[in-house]
């Protein structure tokens, strides 16, 4: 999930992968698996850009109001 953020928050898997620390192909491998799981396309690529779809909105958006929600356990 958090590779799709980053990929729609930076508008690009390249730009993602270095903000994440990882490697392009590596990010790349890690939505196209989240993509065959959900059965459907998350973003739109171009070989330069890329541009979440509807389903990848939606998606992107869930994941931010879940994170936002999330409050850690005390230890």
């Amino acid at each position: 999930m958090r590779a799709l953020r980053a990929a729609a928050r930076h508008g690009s898997i390249t730009a993602a992968a270095a903000a994440l620390g990882r490697t392009r192909p590596a990010l790349s491998r890690r939505i196209a698996r989240l993509e065959r799981q959900l059965g459907t396309p998350l973003l739109v690529r171009t070989p330069r850009s890329c541009v979440p779809t509807d389903a990848g909105r939606l998606l992107v958006d869930a994941a931010a109001r879940a994170a936002a929600s999330w409050t850690p356990r005390p230890r």
